[in-house]
């Protein structure tokens, strides 16, 4: 990914693949430093690879369907890190029960190797028009 923009929209691939019953293509997303953290929607800030990437998989076993993707992007890019903030919007499927999504996300990333990672994401449940 030659940018933060790729990034960004490599992260919603992955959550998307982890929709799917894959939660495999969130090890290339994210850092491989164990510095990474994450503040979703199910609460607390999860730190370390096998806390942020056991989430995801933890999602897959619940058997949680959906389509979520990044509306509204801006995004900033320095050297070696940059954000990406926005809105994201879909929807998930909880036992045959569909909500609509639409809360706010920003996103941080690192550039490793050549390849620009995510360090941390933060999205909460909060709703707005």
């Amino acid at each position: 990914m030659s940018d933060v923009s790729a990034a960004n929209d490599g992260f919603y691939a992955a959550l998307n693949a982890a929709f799917g019953g894959d939660a495999a293509p969130m090890r290339e997303v994210w850092s491989a430093r164990d510095d990474i953290t994450l503040r979703g929607p199910f609460g607390g800030c999860l730190v370390g690879r096998d806390a942020v990437l056991g989430q995801f998989g933890e999602l897959v076993e619940t058997g949680m369907t959906g389509h979520i993707g990044p509306v509204d992007v801006r995004v900033v890019q320095g050297i070696d890190v940059g954000y990406a903030l926005g809105v994201e919007q879909g929807h998930n499927v909880v036992n045959g029960t569909r909500t609509d999504v639409r809360h706010r996300f920003t996103s941080a990333f690192r550039l490793e190797g050549g390849r620009w990672r995510m360090t941390h994401h933060h999205t909460d449940l909060t709703t707005f028009g």
